[in-house]
């Protein structure tokens, strides 16, 4: 193996071997590693394209500040969660691989995982009531749930299949389409049934009573 010459403002020394692979010695541990994205991380204002410290070392340092620089911790978090919802193909994509690796290494306990994974998800989401509006003519349908997040979620497919509908919503669903319907939280609640449906009632109620039309024909006829 044969070093490089270094080129100019170059800190750190770089490696060949007899196949014509590239080597990088860390900056920090001074390690020697292949150059390449497995072993450093992406920096495009380095003319190999890769930083000169390697992935251990940056993430070493990063929690370093992580767990001990005020403040760093709170920008980490709001900084990944950012980068979360401008990438969601890629985190869907990086979940979709971590699953299959383990799933691999261990098929029950990986779905004992996504079991208690999926409890945890449901323990967090918020209950209550919820007003779905046309906005073509003000009618409005009020239902109650365990959680928020996905309730909407199942209206949409049902709707989209016309399966297990309220026909009167699903009349208008098909007339005016999906993007003139609105989806609205009016009260979080306990997740309790009995709460649930007795303020779902009140809320048919209230609404009525200020003169709105309703698609909860069912509740509005007990």
């Amino acid at each position: 193996m044969r070093e490089l010459k270094k080129h100019q403002g170059q800190t750190f020394r770089r490696f060949e071997d007899e196949e014509g692979t590239i080597y990088c010695e860390c900056r920090k541990c001074k390690e020697v590693l292949p150059e390449t994205k497995n072993f450093f991380y992406k920096q495009k204002t380095a003319k190999s394209g890769l930083r000169s410290i390697c992935k251990k070392c940056c993430d070493e340092y990063q929690m370093e500040r992580y767990y001990n620089e005020e403040g760093f911790k709170e920008v980490m978090n709001e900084n990944s969660k950012k980068w979360s919802k401008e990438n969601p193909e890629k985190v869907r994509a990086a979940a979709r691989i971590y699953y299959r690796k383990v799933l691999e290494r261990d098929p029950e306990g990986r779905r004992a995982y996504v079991r208690e994974a999926a409890r945890k998800f449901k323990e967090k989401q918020k209950a209550g009531i919820y007003k779905i509006t046309c906005k073509a003519n003000g009618k409005i349908y009020i239902g109650e749930t365990k959680n928020f997040k996905t309730r909407w979620t199942s209206h949409k497919s049902a709707l989209k299949v016309r399966k297990k509908t309220n026909s009167s919503l699903q009349a208008d669903w098909d007339k005016y389409g999906k993007d003139l319907f609105s989806f609205e939280v009016i009260e979080e609640l306990e997740k309790d049934k009995v709460i649930l449906y007795e303020r779902e009632g009140y809320w048919i109620d209230r609404y009525q009573k200020e003169g709105k039309e309703l698609y909860n024909v069912e509740r509005l006829e007990e």
